[in-house]
């Protein structure tokens, strides 16, 4: 094995921390509040497919406070075509976050059968899950966040989940064959539609920080969710964890998965977009990622914007999971597989070798674990005094990056 001489620097950003310090008795103050249940009624709960901060128990808090009122809770998947558009699939997705009938205390219902039940101006039909016109009442529980292909308005959360997440299959088809710059205003026409023709809905609007944590959890009444997701973007858009350097040759990711972000691996973090959105930065020369989360389920959508990625990564790709989400998406691109080598050594050899920098001392790196954790992070010790932007502490000394028997990187940031 040929000796990679990298020097490098772990770094712990210092990103606000502004937890909800008790979740689970904000969110029930809030459901009391807001959330009139009467007893008897059917009261379904719409999951997603992400990884949102401490998702089980503000389902399970929601779950608990409709049995207490006299109600009863179903959770169904607001997912999609994610799971590979199958009712096991979507149902194993809930399960790999926490969400299951045993964990939650009430009936998961994974139908994927969905209908037409409007068209828009456009001529797009509207779909929406069988399922939902079964309840009385219809909670979307969701994040509201910056979206990975398209900017407005309106973006990831509560309008999107109404409108593709329980499309289902159908709906995510129609959605996706609409240019992503007409995605804005087609949520917010669909919405309205919603507000007429579905049970009575409210939501949960989540906003995270940059560490992952619950900055603020809200229960919202369904006739404002054009209102308040317009403000609760700005926000959420602030809070977002971004990286120091914005600028090197080689970002190297150490997991890509849909619990991170629908693109896999973030594009407002990677500079990269399989749907060609121009992002001016970040700009990194050579993307790698060295494998799949396990929660991603063999889905690698994103892994087309990666340059290089390893053996390992593309025995772990799911054909049916990733292409079903790719062609639901109209978008070949991010499940393009790139280039593998047998070993991450031979990653990290080929990526330092095709910089154009003719003095590997020379070569820029950044190291994170996936696109969604950002607050240690590794880097070469050339870019350490590019830091600042972002408060950060040194983390130990500087280090050569090595390598096992077997090839892997040794130093790994999320073991």
């Amino acid at each position: 094995m040929s000796e990679i001489n990298i020097q490098m620097q772990r770094v712990r950003m210092k990103f606000p921390q502004t937890p909800i310090d008790d979740l689970e008795s904000h969110l029930r103050t809030n459901l009391e509040n807001d959330l009139p249940i009467t007893a008897g009624e059917k009261v379904y709960l719409a999951v997603g497919s992400r990884g949102i901060a401490q998702l089980p128990i503000m389902v399970r808090t929601t779950v608990d406070y409709i049995k207490a009122a006299g109600g009863h809770p179903t959770i169904i998947p607001a997912m999609g075509s994610h799971g590979g558009g199958s009712s096991e699939g979507q149902r194993n997705l809930l399960e790999g976050h926490g969400i299951s009938e045993e964990s939650m205390g009430c009936p998961v219902n994974a139908d994927i059968e969905s209908e037409c039940i409007a068209t828009l101006k456009s001529g797009m039909p509207l779909y929406m899950a069988k399922t939902v016109h079964q309840a009385d009442k219809l909670v979307i529980i969701n994040r509201i966040k910056p979206h990975t292909d398209f900017k407005g308005r309106y973006a990831s959360g509560l309008m999107k989940m109404l409108a593709i997440g329980l499309g289902k299959h159908s709906g995510a088809v129609q959605f996706h064959n609409t240019p992503f710059e007409d995605f804005p205003q087609k949520l917010e026409e669909a919405y309205g539609l919603f507000v007429d023709l579905l049970p009575k809905f409210y939501g949960v609007g989540i906003i995270e920080n940059a560490i992952k944590q619950v900055h603020s959890c809200e229960v919202i009444d369904g006739s404002d969710f054009s209102k308040k997701e317009i403000d609760m973007l700005i926000e959420a858009d602030s809070r977002m964890a971004r990286l120091p350097i914005t600028k090197a040759d080689i970002l190297l990711i150490e997991e890509l998965g849909k619990e991170f972000s629908g693109s896999g691996m973030d594009p407002n973090i990677t500079g990269r977009s399989a749907s060609l959105w121009d992002f001016a930065e970040p700009d990194y020369l050579r993307i790698a990622v060295l494998a799949l989360s396990e929660k991603t389920k063999g889905n690698a959508t994103g892994i087309g914007c990666a340059d290089l990625i390893t053996k390992k990564l593309s025995e772990q790709f799911d054909k049916q999971y990733t292409w079903t989400n790719a062609i639901t998406a109209s978008n070949y691109r991010c499940a393009a597989l790139p280039i593998y080598m047998d070993t991450e050594h031979e990653v990290m050899e080929k990526l330092v070798d095709t910089v154009y920098k003719p003095n590997p001392d020379d070569v820029t790196i950044v190291q994170i674990p996936n696109t969604s954790l950002l607050e240690e992070i590794a880097i070469t010790t050339n870019l350490i005094d590019q830091l600042g932007k972002i408060p950060f502490e040194l983390i130990g000394e500087p280090y050569t990056m090595s390598f096992s028997d077997d090839g892997l990187i040794e130093q790994r940031l999320r073991k």
